[in-house]
């Protein structure tokens, strides 16, 4: 009666659940399974998401490298996967303000808000003050309406 359902892996949503702390020891991820994923699926560009490279997806890419990128500093592991993951950010990061660019529901919120974290996290993100302005102004436009 019941068939297996085959699911696609989301970057983005290994991510968020490879960042949630083990309940004996908050110090540890809950999740060490998601982790070890992220590690082994960074592109050969420096990004997760999705694999095929539509342009007008760029912004899919950014917010599911953003949140690999976050999971593997909160556990202090894949330092040169963080590394290529702020090099891919960096040299994408204009896509943001391009209007070609379909982004995924909420990355507006997302996205800037992710910034922050990463910025608790000790992240120096290789974004211009003046595009991180635009970028949470973007988004407190948005709260607002």
């Amino acid at each position: 009666m019941f068939n297996k359902v085959e699911l696609s892996v989301s970057s983005y949503d290994t991510a968020w659940v490879a960042m949630v702390p083990s309940t004996a020891n908050p110090n540890a991820p809950f999740f060490p399974q998601c982790l070890n994923w992220l590690l082994d699926n960074q592109h050969f560009d420096g990004s997760w998401g999705l694999p095929s490279r539509d342009p007008s997806f760029m912004n899919e890419a950014l917010l599911s490298t953003l949140a690999s990128v976050l999971a593997l500093k909160k556990w202090g592991i894949g330092e040169d996967q963080v590394n290529k993951g702020l090099q891919f950010i960096n040299s994408n990061i204009a896509s943001i303000e391009d209007e070609k660019q379909q982004p995924p529901i909420g990355f507006d919120l997302l996205f800037p808000s992710l910034i922050e974290y990463g910025q608790n996290l000790g992240i120096n993100f290789p974004i211009s003050a003046t595009s991180l302005e635009a970028i949470i102004h973007k988004r407190d436009i948005e709260l607002r309406r």
